[in-house]
């Protein structure tokens, strides 16, 4: 969801300064009688238009895509290494993580799409001027950006099933949410979102699918609303009519269940606190504003469309550098993954680190050289002042016999 507005907008920039030169051309018509004052006064006026149209072309095509890919690609950065720390990871995987670890792939495949969006549909051809006229790669691009969108919807709603069912059926959901069944499941949300966008895309001229994800959210929202409700009722009736502890004083398995969903629907409402401020205001622009819309082009205006349009990008990308935070704060699987994998790559790459191993090891067997030193003088001291305590009692006892004798 880039400018995709932004042919609209070059073209009633530029049909309203030719307005000004069609009223320039006008006047310098009608005054070749008399005064010639009007036709500066209008040559000016273009040339300001001219003037500011090239400075908010330059702010718009130029500077937000660069800075927006720059930030796609610090979002992409950190969603792929959170990608990367699954080899580190203890198995088997639980359902909530996997499904959360295919939405980061979900969340980094985005982040490229958006950046490429930015590329090939504001920088190159509008602020760069090179020529990009390809209808179908852009309509490709399109698709996908808004499949991933879909498909970020869907996992959010599979989250909220798996939570739902791990609270009401916690051992029935243990059966079902097997690992194969999972995958099936994975693999489906992400073919499925992808084939809707482009058959709709064949089967519709000219258009775009902007309120799908919208009324989704909506959905999510309202689902995990009631699994919270749900929960908090659970909760109640088991702390009622049972106890919180065993008879050793630590949790029940079935407690220790109950923590980790709670926990993880705390986590899937965080993310999808994520999106819905950061996916709202996108869906909501294009939604609202538009040819046929409730809000016209013409009455918007052209600095609120750019700034609106601007804010709501931004918002997209924040979305995606926001959920690598929530993965690597909120499951303590990802958190210690990561550490692994940063000690593991530490030792492999970076030699410093191995002479700082190496430094701590030799004065470690410095140190325990010495402890076993003085370990063996005060042994051998022991044994000497011994031997000497024998020796005298061996001649104390000498005389004694000897006076026995006598």
């Amino acid at each position: 969801m880039t400018f995709k507005n932004d042919w609209d907008v070059e073209y009633r920039w530029k049909r309203s300064s030719t307005n000004e030169t069609n009223v320039q051309i006008f006047i310098d018509n009608n005054s070749t009688s008399g005064g010639g004052g009007s036709t500066a006064t209008t040559v000016t006026t273009a040339a300001n238009v001219n003037h500011q149209w090239s400075n908010i072309q330059s702010v718009t095509y130029i500077v937000v895509p660069l800075l927006c890919v720059f930030l796609c690609t610090v979002a992409t950065i950190i969603n792929a290494r959170i990608l990367f720390c699954v080899r580190w990871i203890r198995r088997p995987l639980s359902p909530t993580l996997y499904i959360s670890l295919s939405l980061a792939l979900a969340d980094t495949c985005s982040a490229i799409l958006i950046g490429l969006g930015f590329i090939f549909n504001s920088l190159l051809p509008k602020g760069l001027n090179v020529n990009v006229d390809n209808d179908c790669l852009f309509l490709i691009l399109e698709a996908f950006r808004l499949s991933g969108i879909l498909i970020s919807t869907t996992h959010l709603l599979v989250l909220a099933g798996n939570h739902y069912f791990g609270i009401l059926c916690p051992f029935r959901s243990m059966r079902w949410l097997t690992h194969t069944n999972l995958t099936v499941v994975v693999v489906f949300i992400w073919i499925a979102p992808t084939a809707y966008i482009f058959g709709y895309f064949g089967s519709f001229k000219n258009q775009a699918l902007f309120f799908i994800p919208l009324i989704l959210m909506f959905a999510i929202y309202i689902h995990i609303s009631i699994i919270v409700k749900k929960h908090q009722a659970s909760r109640r009736w088991f702390n009622r009519h049972s106890r919180r502890y065993d008879a050793t004083g630590t949790k029940s398995d079935h407690q220790k269940q109950f923590d980790r969903n709670l926990k993880a629907i705390w986590t899937s409402l965080l993310i999808l606190s994520t999106y819905i401020i950061c996916f709202m205001p996108a869906v909501l622009h294009f939604y609202l504003i538009c040819n046929d819309c409730y809000f016209k082009f013409d009455t918007v205006g052209i600095k609120n469309l750019i700034l609106s349009s601007s804010i709501t990008n931004f918002l997209l990308i924040a979305k995606y550098l926001l959920n690598p935070l929530i993965y690597a704060s909120r499951m303590h699987e990802i958190r210690a993954a990561t550490r692994q994998m940063n000690a593991e790559c530490k030792r492999k790459l970076c030699p410093c680190g191995s002479f700082d191993n190496l430094k701590r090891a030799g004065n470690s067997l410095a140190e325990t050289s010495q402890r076993f030193s003085m370990f063996s003088g005060s042994s051998r001291k022991n044994h000497i002042d011994l031997n000497s305590a024998n020796m005298r009692n061996g001649f104390d006892g000498m005389k004694k016999s000897e006076t026995t004798d006598l």
